[in-house]
């Protein structure tokens, strides 16, 4: 991995993730010349070092608030969930083991944002861009939407 490639933190929700270090929760951090390699290498730490809360603005009572990211997951309000996260096979496993009904649980790990769209290239020449211009590296915040079709906005 090369350091001037760049790299970003993505979190889901609000950027306050991303940019305040929270006790055991975390951004999923991307070497954008690796954009695949993670930072661990057992399975188990895929949960343990992913983002389990998500900032947020609740429009409706006017505040902010932080929820468990598997609350807001459950509800499936992204329509495109599979982009920013990986199913968790084991709390499905979990639930079949006691003869319940498997649920579907999920982790926050980018895996297909980075793996299956142009995004992780498209930060990069943004990022070296900005550099050029600027003549020093950058540290920017940004926001990626995605419509309907999972085009970015």
């Amino acid at each position: 991995m090369d350091p001037k490639a760049g790299m970003i933190r993505i979190v889901f929700g609000l950027g306050t993730r991303a940019v305040n270090r929270v006790e055991n929760d975390y951004p999923r951090i991307v070497a954008l010349d690796a954009p695949l390699i993670k930072p661990y290498s057992k399975q188990e730490d895929i949960k343990r070092f992913s983002q389990n809360e998500v900032d947020v603005l609740n429009l409706k009572d006017n505040v902010f608030q932080t929820l468990p990211a598997a609350d807001l997951l459950d509800y499936s309000i992204e329509s495109h969930l599979d982009m920013i996260a990986t199913r968790d096979t084991a709390v499905s496993e979990y639930y079949q083991s006691l003869g319940r009904e498997a649920k579907d649980a999920w982790i926050l790990t980018f895996d297909e944002l980075l793996e299956n769209t142009p995004f992780a290239k498209t930060m990069s020449n943004m990022l070296r861009k900005l550099e050029q211009v600027y003549r020093y590296p950058v540290d920017i915040e940004f926001t990626a939407n995605f419509n309907a079709e999972g085009k970015r906005n």
